[in-house]
C-alpha cells in the first residue's frame, strides 16, 4: 500500500516551531535515512497481517479455479464447465404380436438407475437414439410402454458404441398376448414369476446376424432355449438372425458364455440380469 514518507528536515521544523528555536540554530541529531523509511513503512504492518493471510489463502484456493478462457475447459480444474463427452446409441423396437401390426412409437427408453439419460420412440417403426456418457464401458437400458411387456438391454459399450451397423433391438410382447403366444409358438405356458433371456451374436468378420454361435447359460435354470427365426424350434446355437432365446428363466443373474462355430470366445458382458416378466437382451461380439 502507498506510504507517505516525511523527510527528517520537516520533522525538525515542526519541533522547532513549538519551541521557538529556528531551524537553522537547532542542533538536531542526524537521523539515518533508510531506517526512518523502513520504520515508517512497516509500522502499520502488524494490523494488516490477518488480512494479508486471508488474501494469501484465497489466492492459493483460486489457483485451481481459473476462469480464464484458455483454462476453463481443462478437465483438471474444478471450474471445468465443458460439456461431458457423449456417445449416441441407435436402437429400434419390434413388437412381438399374434394379432395385427402394432406401431412402436411412444416407448420410453432410458438408462437404469435414475441417471436422467432417456428418450422416446417417436415413429411407428420404433427408432430411438440415446445419448450416454462416453466414458462408460456398459449400460443397462430399459424400454417401457403400458401395453407392452418390459424389456432391458445390457449394452457392452466397449464395442457397441462403434458398431453403427448393429441395431440395438428390443423385442417386447403385447402384454395381453404373451401367454397365448407362448402356447402357440413354444407349446408351453409362460411363467410370470420368471423372465426371458435373448442372447445375440455378431461377428467382426461375418456381419451382424451371426448364426451357429453356441451359448451357455450357467447359474439360472430355464425351461428351454429356442431359435426364433423362420425355423422356430429348440436349439443351443444362435439362429439365422444371430439370436438364441431362453424361456422361463429363473430370476437373478446368469453367467453367459458365447463361442463362435470354431470354438473361439466372443466378447461380452457377464453376469446378465434376469427379472420376472421381463425380457433381457444382450449381444456378444465374435471374431
Amino acid at each position: 500500500m502507498p506510504v507517505a514518507v516525511v523527510p527528517s528536515a520537516h520533522l525538525a521544523l515542526r519541533l522547532d516551531a513549538g519551541s521557538g528555536v529556528s531551524p537553522a540554530s537547532a542542533e538536531t541529531p542526524e537521523q539515518p535515512f533508510f531506517p526512518a523509511i523502513l520504520h515508517t513503512m512497516f509500522r502499520p504492518l502488524p494490523k494488516f497481517l490477518p488480512v494479508l493471510f486471508f488474501l494469501g489463502v484465497l489466492a492459493c484456493t483460486a489457483s485451481n479455479d481459473d476462469d480464464s478462457t484458455g483454462d476453463d475447459d481443462d478437465a483438471g480444474d474444478d471450474d471445468d464447465n465443458s460439456p461431458e463427452p457423449m456417445v449416441t446409441i441407435h436402437g429400434g423396437v419390434e413388437i412381438i404380436t399374434i394379432g395385427e401390426y402394432r406401431p412402436a412409437q411412444g416407448i420410453h427408453i432410458y438408462e437404469d438407475g435414475d441417471t436422467g439419460y432417456e428418450t422416446w420412440t417417436d415413429t411407428e417403426e420404433g427408432d430411438w437414439y440415446l445419448d450416454l456418457p462416453a466414458n462408460q464401458s456398459q449400460a443397462l437400458v430399459r424400454g417401457i410402454r403400458d401395453d407392452l411387456t418390459p424389456v432391458m438391454f445390457l449394452l457392452d459399450l466397449r464395442w457397441q458404441r462403434e458398431r453403427v451397423d448393429h441395431l440395438v433391438l428390443f423385442n417386447p410382447y403385447m402384454a395381453a398376448e404373451r401367454a397365448e403366444f407362448f402356447s402357440e409358438a413354444f407349446g408351453m405356458e409362460f411363467n410370470p414369476e420368471r423372465g426371458l433371456l435373448h442372447v445375440g451374436a455378431v461377428s467382426r468378420t461375418h456381419g451382424t446376424e451371426y448364426a451357429g454361435a453356441s451359448v451357455d447359460v450357467v447359474g439360472l435354470a430355464y425351461e428351454a432355449s429356442y431359435a426364433v427365426d423362420d425355423n422356430l424350434g429348440p436349439s443351443t446355437t444362435t439362429d439365422s438372425q444371430g439370436i438364441l432365446a431362453f424361456l422361463n428363466v429363473e430370476i437373478g443373474t446368469a453367467q453367459v458364455t458365447v463361442l463362435d462355430p470354431n470354438g473361439e470366445p466372443c466378447i461380452g458382458l457377464s453376469p446378465v440380469p434376469v427379472e420376472a416378466g421381463s425380457t433381457t437382451h444382450v449381444v456378444y461380439e465374435c471374431p
